[in-house]
């Protein structure tokens, strides 16, 4: 009895011990014990039988064997084993051994088919960096999720021009229109029909030149520098110069062929081309008379009432009048019909005056002048419609007998040329004084220019013609070509459109004849 009570101390011990073992997780410290069970480890809480000791112990929880292999199990799955040579353990929540396509925790691994969107992937088995991209309307992160390359606001969106992505039928896409790609994904060239503002086009006519549109693809208009035809040009040189009006109208190319002509007994002041393509220039007393240019006749074009003599003229294409200042000191226009109109008193006697052209200041279109009274080189603007005058530029001790518009490309400049100390001055908008050349002393009394040179006539002291190189200021020499008017007022003298140089002589009465330069 003794010894019974003394085996189911030993049992009831060591079933406490393979417990507390089997709840610490140790199975593989329990070798030693023949079986063990419980059904709760926190109470030890075991039925034990003195029954059968060496066979087998159990309890309500579990069974216990005691064989030469060792095992213990329990409800939460997990199971112990152990022999006298070798043990295992094995239970869900670990394990050593299972499925390739499984993760340790015995989860399946992602894949690119499985249906689901899970690792990298953006949507459903797409996107990320290892399935393939995505279509239309499927969630992305970067451009490359997407098989249309375009991912805004973490969409996949449908390829289209203007996103930025060049995709088929396009030749280009900057995501709108650029100065190299048009709005519609084509390349951008003038001549494709497709005005392109950025590109700097205005229109675009398949590179054909219209009435409103030229082949550059710039808008047509009078001063582009470009003649168009279609529009009614005749010329456009960007503005005014030698052949061509601002207006791109053709300036005349006299018909010398019908000079010489003479004009009257005596006739002094300057002579110009008006729109006829007529010389005109002053006559006698109250006379303004023009040379016809398709007969060389004389003919009377106006009476000026009390003009004391016609010093300065000049031709306005805008309006088609011929300008002229008198003796008297007046300035009056005469209009296509022969009306006479007397303007405005002048602040002293004008010998010569010009239309300023456009681009010099803000004096377009206006009158300017110089007078010989008193000798102060005053350059005065002339405004016809508000009978108005003002000093542009005072050049000091000078005399001023003529003046003449050099049309240097962009720039334009004044030339002017004093009477008796042979300084030609150029005068830009501003009033500032230049010296281009000194002549010799003398009577200087007209001076012209075609771009290129400018020319200078002298009456006396010698009698010649220079000719100013107005890029070296070289100066050549012709003496006494032909007799000029004497006095102080200026000769006539002007280029035409073919660069012929038109000149007012005295010679058995005064006449207008051809001089050629060349």
């Amino acid at each position: 009895m003794g010894d019974q009570r003394m085996n189911n101390t030993q049992v009831s011990r060591t079933l406490t011990i393979g417990m507390f073992l089997v709840a610490l997780g140790g199975c593989d410290q329990a070798d030693d014990v023949g079986g063990m069970s419980g059904t709760d480890t926190s109470t030890g809480a075991a039925e034990t039988s003195s029954d059968t000791v060496d066979d087998s112990t159990s309890g309500s929880g579990g069974e216990q064997s005691g064989s030469g292999q060792g095992s213990a199990s329990g409800e939460d799955g997990g199971s112990t084993s152990g022999g006298a040579d070798d043990g295992s353990s094995s239970g869900s929540d670990a394990s050593t051994a299972g499925d390739g396509d499984e993760s340790s925790s015995g989860e399946p691994e992602p894949t690119c088919e499985d249906g689901v969107r899970n690792g990298d992937e953006t949507d459903v088995d797409c996107g990320g960096p290892t399935c393939d991209v995505c279509e239309s309307g499927a969630a992305c992160l970067e451009p490359t999720d997407c098989a249309s390359g375009v991912c805004e606001g973490e969409l996949c969106l449908a390829p289209s021009c203007g996103d930025g992505v060049v995709q088929d039928g396009e030749t280009c896409d900057d995501a709108g229109e650029s100065a190299d790609c048009n709005a519609d994904c084509s390349v951008a060239a003038c001549g494709d029909g497709i005005v392109n503002p950025t590109a700097g086009e205005d229109c675009d006519a398949f590179g054909e030149q219209t009435e409103t549109c030229e082949a550059t693809c710039s808008s047509a208009a009078c001063g582009d520098g470009v003649v168009n035809e279609l529009a009614g040009e005749a010329c456009d040189d960007g503005g005014e110069s030698f052949t061509c009006w601002h207006t791109c109208v053709a300036k005349c190319d006299f018909d010398e062929s019908v000079l010489p002509s003479t004009v009257s007994a005596f006739a002094y002041g300057e002579i110009d081309i008006d729109g006829f393509c007529h010389l005109v220039t002053g006559g006698n007393g109250n006379f303004l008379r023009v040379v016809r240019t398709d007969t060389g006749a004389v003919v009377n074009r106006a009476i000026l009432p009390n003009a004391s003599g016609v010093l300065g003229i000049a031709y306005d294409h805008n309006d088609d009048l011929v300008y002229a200042t008198t003796g008297s000191g007046r300035l009056m226009s005469v209009d296509a019909d022969a009306q006479v109109d007397d303007i405005m008193a002048l602040p002293s006697t004008f010998q010569a005056i010009e239309m300023i052209p456009e681009g010099f200041g803000a004096y377009g279109g206006l009158i300017i002048g110089v007078s010989g009274q008193p000798v102060t080189g005053n350059v005065y603007v002339i405004d016809p419609v508000n009978e108005t005058t003002e000093i542009l530029g005072t050049a000091g001790a000078q005399l001023f007998t003529d003046l003449a518009f050099n049309f240097d490309g962009e720039d334009t400049e004044l030339l002017l040329v004093s009477l008796f100390n042979g300084n030609v001055l150029s005068m830009d908008e501003a009033g500032t004084f230049t010296l281009v050349a000194d002549l010799p002393n003398g009577t200087h009394d007209a001076i012209e220019t075609d771009g290129t040179r400018a020319v200078v006539t002298s009456s006396s002291g010698p009698l010649a013609l220079y000719e100013i190189d107005l890029e070296s200021a070289a100066v050549t020499t012709t003496p006494n070509p032909f007799a000029m008017d004497g006095g102080s007022y200026p000769s006539g003298i002007v280029f035409d459109a073919a660069g012929d140089l038109i000149v007012k002589v005295s010679a058995s009465g005064t006449s207008v004849r051809e001089f050629s330069l060349d």
